[in-house]
């Protein structure tokens, strides 16, 4: 998460389950970016926060391209 509210970025990391909690963050607007390997990074901008703010962002992640470079040498 970040945001002019914040004095620094914070981050966190997802549950089994996926969900995840970030605690005690201040009013503002926030904008929140969600990566996991093998997976499309999503940003999501505009996520207001309010005092007693008590809510659900919910990401739905795409599955990323996979890449993989081979190299063989010639043989002689």
């Amino acid at each position: 998460m970040k945001s002019p509210a914040l004095m620094a970025d914070r981050t966190q990391s997802a549950q089994a389950d996926g969900s995840y909690l970030f605690d005690l963050l201040p009013p503002g607007t926030y904008e929140m970016t969600v990566s996991a390997q093998g997976f499309q990074t999503l940003r999501q901008t505009g996520i207001v926060i309010n005092a007693g703010f008590t809510g659900t962002v919910n990401s739905r992640l795409q599955v990323g391209q996979v890449q993989q470079t081979v190299t063989v040498p010639a043989s002689l």
